[in-house]
């Protein structure tokens, strides 16, 4: 905006007039064309859209493509100038300024919005208006322009009663921050630009839902990729409003407008007006339906059926509904309540009459969708930066967990959802491929210090909206307001769970926003589960403690990370278990609520300490505190294979499947307990399928090394040993296993790839040799080798050392003196099965 007004002054061959308006997308002006001697329109851009040369060049080629359209209902763009506007009147003074502006053609009448009366208009006026406002949309639509802000105020009814539509496809072209959230101004004379005239709309930004929010399609409310639908269910809107005098969704404020575009269905145009031709109430309604695939596919055959309607009407031939009864004043949603309702009136009925035969009473069950697994999609970014993207996907993440809280529902986990980020797929074919019978979808938009979020859940099966609502706070209430999302949904579903179940409790504290944007980046680091990522996580983490010493999180976060980079041997565990231990023990210390903290004790405790006893409360109590978090599962099913209780280890690890079903590290980790639980023609099975999704995948390859050798195929596990080192770029290893091959066969290789394994253990400085040299020498039957090489390991406190008493590989170790010394001072005596350590890796048993 120029933050003056230009009334009185000339711009290029333009004399301004007067005002006619201003909004979001620039000030409005009639002025005179001095080389042509006619009014028109100016619309003078923002200033935040000039200063960018990309967008100008944007902007002028879409109005160019605008300026193409001849259509008697459009408002015509003449044409997109700059011209230099001085900033002082003042003599000897040469400042200039450069103004951007659209020329347009000036209409003279009235607001769409003005003409519509009490109650309605009459339906040969609806129709009147209507059916070349259609043919503006088909004329539009066809060449590839979609308007994406149609309300009454955008339409201007002249002199002459023609329609004309403003602004056709300037919510595209305005694509930027809007200084202003005032309505569009109509382009006409005497125009009253009085905010208190404008509806409710959504802030303009890049990337950010754009429009109306009365008259947004549900589509654009939760910011997905528009077509020319969305404009055929803002024009439903307004001919609901053309034909009864009041919009169909309603609200006191942008949120509430929003959940009831999401969920209500709109009370039926035949109640409020009785009598109206029945083919006007079904178009209105199939303009207006929530899914776009059910809607006029193109605005060419909605203006056939108006057409058709209109020859009805003047024929006097157009079928009408009838008197409005109680349930055609009820919109559909609330008459499929009452027949609900009817049917539970006699269901209780006919309990009533059954108890009193038994003499016992009886409730009634609801009748609804039953919801006992859901899971939530990752949110959409609206706020058109991509930095932001950390933000958004932590709160997907905390929104899962504090669902994942709540009685019996499974939540599906982080991993297996963020396959579907910015997927197309349809919620019901997400459903189906993660079994669950609900979904919520959201947005998040951020805008300085403030954050929004809008969310939804969807019934699966039928893609119902069971509710919708959008929240809103400071960055450094984000907690509550993620707590109080989950928390609605909760509520949503709490009729459909177990009997007891109870709503899931929150987080509701602030937070320091630094601490809380560099845990979140940290986090996302995190998960990538690289060397880099983990150097780059514990860098963000250490910089939220520089802004909030005492923030838990990030305390339980160092903890991780200290866990990952002893797990993938890039720090040495003297240093990795001190350093761990403390951070995770300082979390507790400030807050015990930090699943994470938890996680990083009982993974210490069990391939650290062999601390059997202290580690499963640790387990247990971040399970409790994030039960949908499959990793731990998956963990906490090893500690049980290690210590001799495999039946409830098939049972964590089956859940820990369900949770999360496309997650490859819980999948090699199923792998471990199906092959050390004497299935290792599953676990193989198991092994080859995860190959064919992710080709080369190290813990794959590990594993078929080992339920090869399980079900002795040893030309198969040689084979499979080359693809392994193969796969991880070891050429030493695979030179060692062929001239061992081709010298001694099988057993050859694996005394060769055992020797080789000791002696790069021996120049790196290690006494040790992890679990794959005593396979490897056990299989070669070199066993005084291989109880050598585990009393080093023992010596040393190698963190696979726990495996041994379940191990496949080492089962005919199992009967050795030696072998039962060592089970004894590690105090594992009784039996028990996996073969990898808590990075997921094989234990290098191959």
């Amino acid at each position: 905006m120029t933050g003056r007004s230009l009334v009185g002054r000339t711009l290029g061959h333009y004399r301004i007039l007067d005002t006619l308006g201003a909004g979001g997308m620039g000030e409005v002006y009639r002025a005179e064309d001095t080389t042509l001697k006619r009014q028109v329109a100016l619309k003078v851009l923002p200033e935040e859209l000039a200063a960018s040369q990309d967008r100008l060049e944007r902007f002028q080629r879409e109005a160019e493509t605008l300026a193409a359209i001849d259509h008697p209902n459009i408002v015509h763009i003449y044409s997109v100038e700059s011209a230099a506007l001085e900033t002082s009147p003042s003599p000897g003074r040469d400042d200039v300024t450069t103004l951007h502006f659209l020329t347009m053609q000036l209409v003279r009448g009235e607001r769409l919005v003005d003409l519509i009366p009490e109650g309605g208009m009459p339906v040969e006026r609806v129709l009147e208006l209507a059916i070349p406002l259609v043919d503006a949309l088909r004329a539009a639509h066809e060449r590839g322009i979609v308007h994406r802000d149609l309300k009454p105020e955008n339409v201007m009814v002249d002199d002459d009663s023609r329609v004309k539509i403003l602004d056709f496809g300037l919510a595209k072209l305005f694509d930027m921050p809007a200084p202003d959230a005032g309505a569009s101004p109509a382009v006409r004379e005497g125009e009253d630009p009085s905010p208190t005239q404008a509806p409710t709309e959504l802030m303009t930004k890049a990337g950010v839902v754009l429009g109306t929010v009365p008259y947004m399609s549900p589509e654009q409310v939760q910011g997905k990729p528009l077509d020319h639908r969305t404009d055929v269910f803002s024009l439903g809107v307004v001919l609901y409003e053309m034909a009864c005098g009041v919009r169909p969704f309603r609200g006191e404020n942008s949120a509430s407008l929003i959940s009831s575009i999401l969920r209500d269905e709109p009370e039926s145009v035949a109640g409020l007006r009785p009598g109206a031709p029945r083919r006007l109430v079904d178009t209105i309604e199939r303009c207006l339906e929530k899914n776009r695939e059910d809607r006029f596919p193109t605005a060419r055959e909605l203006h056939a059926q108006l057409e058709r309607l209109r020859t009805e009407v003047t024929a006097g031939r157009a079928a009408v509904t009838r008197p409005a009864s109680t349930a055609a004043r009820l919109g559909s949603g609330a008459r499929l309540l009452l027949a609900v309702a009817s049917i539970l009136a006699i269901a209780a009925g006919v309990a009533w009459f059954a108890s009193r035969g038994s003499g016992e009473s009886t409730g009634i069950v609801d009748a609804g969708p039953r919801i006992s697994s859901l899971a939530v999609l990752p949110m959409r970014n609206l706020s058109g930066d991509t930095e932001q993207d950390y933000l958004v996907d932590g709160m997907t993440e905390a929104l899962i967990t504090d669902l994942s809280r709540f009685g019996e529902l499974k939540v599906i986990s982080r991993s297996s959802v963020m396959r579907y980020k910015g997927t197309d797929k349809p919620p019901s074919e997400i459903a189906r491929e993660l079994n669950v019978d609900a979904i919520v979808e959201g947005s998040v938009v951020r805008e300085g210090d403030r954050v929004g979020i809008t969310a939804q859940l969807i019934e699966a099966a039928t893609e119902t909206n069971l509710w919708a609502d959008r929240y809103e706070r400071e960055i450094s209430s984000i907690l509550s307001l993620q707590g109080e999302v989950a928390r609605a949904i909760a509520r949503e579903i709490q009729g459909t769970l177990a009997p007891g179940a109870d709503t899931p409790s929150t987080g509701d504290r602030e937070v320091d926003p630094e601490a809380y944007e560099a845990y979140l980046k940290g986090m996302a680091q995190f998960y990538e589960m690289t060397p880099a990522g983990l150097e780059a996580a514990r860098h963000y983490f250490e910089r939220a403690l520089e802004e909030d010493p005492d923030y838990a999180p990030a305390h339980g976060g160092v903890a991780l990370v200290w866990g990952g980079l002893g797990q993938m041997g890039l720090a040495p565990l003297d240093e990795v278990a001190p350093k761990g231990r403390a951070a995770a023990q300082r979390a507790l210390e400030i807050d015990d609520s930090v699943p994470e903290a938890h996680y990083a004790l009982a993974l210490m405790r069990t391939w650290g300490d062999w601390d059997w006893a202290g580690a499963e409360p640790a387990f247990r109590r971040a399970i409790e505190l994030k039960p949908n978090w499959a990793d731990v599962r998956a963990y906490y099913s090893h500690y049980l294979l290690i210590t001799g209780r495999p039946r409830e280890a098939t049972e964590q690890m089956e859940r820990a499947l369900e949770l999360d079903p496309y997650n490859t590290l819980v999948q090699a980790l199923n792998g471990v307990v199906l092959e050390n639980t004497d299935r290792c023609e599953e676990a193989s099975a198991f092994y080859r399928r995860t190959l064919e999704a992710v080709p080369n995948h190290p813990l794959a390859l590990g594993g078929l090394v080992r339920t090869s050798y399980c079900q002795e195929r040893y030309e198969e596990t040689y084979e499979a040993a080359v693809a392994h080192w193969t796969a991880r770029g070891r050429p030493g290893a695979v030179a060692a296993l062929e001239s061992g091959y081709s010298e001694g066969g099988f057993p050859g290789a694996m005394g060769a790839l055992a020797r080789w394994k000791k002696e790069q253990s021996e120049n790196a400085g290690v006494r040790s040799c992890g679990l794959g040299a005593p396979f490897n020498f056990a299989a070669a039957g070199e066993i005084r080798e291989a109880l050598d090489c585990l009393e080093l390991d023992l010596e040393r406190h190698e963190p696979n050392m726990p495996y041994i008493g379940v191990t496949v590989t080492l089962r005919s170790l199992r009967n050795e003196l030696r072998f039962q010394e060592f089970l004894r001072r590690m105090n594992l005596l009784g039996p028990g099965a996996a073969a990898s350590h808590p990075t997921g890796q094989s234990g290098s048993s191959d």
